[in-house]
């Protein structure tokens, strides 16, 4: 290890700090060079006689002067802080509200559910596929009647809708 790198390293060496791969690396280096460890000494020294020195009190003012520049600043966080938040409760308000709309003018998806006709499923023969296909003014080809149970009491939205969702398939 270089001297230029010990040098850098030297003050975390002193906090013990630094770690331990390293820490062996710059213990080698001190091993060999008498120049880092008179800077090594040096840097003891100065620690001990900093580590007996009391701190000095602030000024009495000190407190009011940090707290006179800091409350702007903290101030104007908190106003951007509670317009944000302001503006997201509108948000979630106004969303909740569309949905709320939506729901409501919305047909039950229930609905969407095969008809309810009874115990027993209706079964069609040949000519009244056909004259269903007629009646609904069906835009798929005839072939594709024949894949969807009708109830013959539904003739309405509802068997669209499951139709298309059986075309699907």
């Amino acid at each position: 290890m270089s001297c230029k790198r010990v040098s850098k390293h030297l003050s975390t060496y002193v906090d013990d700090a630094l770690p331990s791969k390293l820490r062996k690396g710059v213990e080698t280096h001190l091993a060999t060079c008498t120049e880092c460890r008179d800077l090594l000494d040096d840097l003891l020294q100065i620690k001990s006689m900093l580590s007996g020195m009391a701190l000095p009190a602030p000024q009495p003012s000190f407190w009011m002067n940090a707290i006179s520049r800091i409350a702007p600043a903290i101030e104007k966080r908190r106003v951007v802080y509670y317009s944000v938040l302001r503006l997201r409760i509108a948000g979630v308000a106004i969303a909740a509200a569309v949905l709320g709309l939506a729901a409501t003018q919305l047909p039950n998806q229930s609905s969407l559910a095969e008809p309810n006709v009874g115990a027993a499923r209706a079964s069609f023969d040949p000519s009244t596929l056909i004259s269903l296909h007629a009646t609904v003014r069906a835009t798929r080809p005839l072939a594709d009647t024949g894949k969807i149970r009708f109830a013959i009491s539904e003739g309405n939205a509802r068997d669209y809708a499951v139709d298309n969702a059986l075309d699907s398939l």
